[in-house]
């Protein structure tokens, strides 16, 4: 995540309080761990805010103010029920604050249990940013951090992923406008899938004002250095212009995969280069690039 993001989620995270903070870490485990967590209803949770992977106890605490002693009690009396109800069948314990960690709350919590695990501010918005994607863009919905935010910030990503591993290129140059969109696809792709590829690069429109203004963060030379790139691949791969394309999108997919939402920022960064017509014939009367 950008700086600016990060922040965002470290504020939102750090306003929740209470059993809000708690209904949070459930949503974030659950979006995590799927199955591997099991949220138990708060009136019967006999000390626990949810089980991890079969094994492990967390206890949620998320006040509005923090003191040390209401933070030593919350622990003792999370702890006491942990010992009394789950210690012989779930040995881990887990302590999640809503604000980081200091040195005598991390000495609290290991002196009741030795190896106790212990997350605070810091490591959640890690874990968010771990996540795949679509995952981030469902904590942020929740959250109430705006989606334009997020999907700015995966587009910078997925440039900043494919201009690392370039280091030269050729001058790059201002970029156009397809004025003949719709016969440029009809152009390039065969008659089935013309209809499919003009409603693809309406959905991806909408997101390249973004990634032109991503590009221009970068210094000429990378951007170059990212067109030359996808213009070698582009030619390096047999078929049609649509197989052409899907071979791009699974090349520099192929860390990622199953990332739904990744996927879709690189579809963006493709459609935007055919657009600017990078890739692709190009038809009568369009501007150069």
């Amino acid at each position: 995540m950008n700086p600016l993001l990060r922040k965002q989620f470290r504020i939102a995270i750090k306003q929740l309080t209470d059993s809000s903070f708690q209904d949070f870490i459930a949503f974030l485990f659950s979006t995590a761990h799927g199955d591997s967590f099991t949220t138990l209803k708060q009136k019967h949770d006999k000390g626990s805010d949810g089980v991890l992977n079969g094994d492990t106890i967390l206890a949620a605490y998320g006040p509005e103010n923090y003191t040390l002693r209401a933070f030593k009690k919350k622990a003792n009396d999370d702890y006491q029920s942990y010992n009394k109800n789950w210690k012989s069948t779930h040995p881990n314990w887990m302590v999640i604050f809503n604000d980081d960690f200091m040195a005598n709350m991390v000495q609290h919590v290991d002196a009741l249990h030795v190896g106790a695990t212990k997350i605070g501010l810091s490591e959640l918005v890690q874990k968010v940013e771990s996540l795949p994607w679509g995952k981030i863009l469902r904590i942020g919905e929740y959250l109430g951090i705006p989606s334009e935010l997020l999907i700015n910030d995966l587009l910078g990503h997925v440039v900043n992923d494919l201009i690392r591993v370039n280091d030269a290129g050729q001058a790059t140059s201002l970029r156009p406008h397809a004025i003949y969109i719709e016969d440029k696809i009809a152009f390039n792709y065969i008659e089935s899938e013309i209809q499919n590829a003009t409603d693809e690069y309406y959905r991806c429109l909408e997101f390249f004002d973004s990634t032109q203004a991503i590009l221009r963060e970068h210094t000429p030379m990378e951007v170059s250095a990212l067109r030359s790139r996808i213009c070698t691949d582009f030619n390096s791969i047999g078929g049609t212009f649509a197989d052409r394309f899907r071979g791009l999108l699974g090349r520099y997919c192929q860390a990622r995969p199953s990332d739904d939402l990744y996927v879709f920022a690189v579809t963006v960064l493709l459609t935007f280069f055919f657009e600017q017509c990078l890739i692709g014939a190009k038809v009568e009367g369009e501007r150069t690039c």
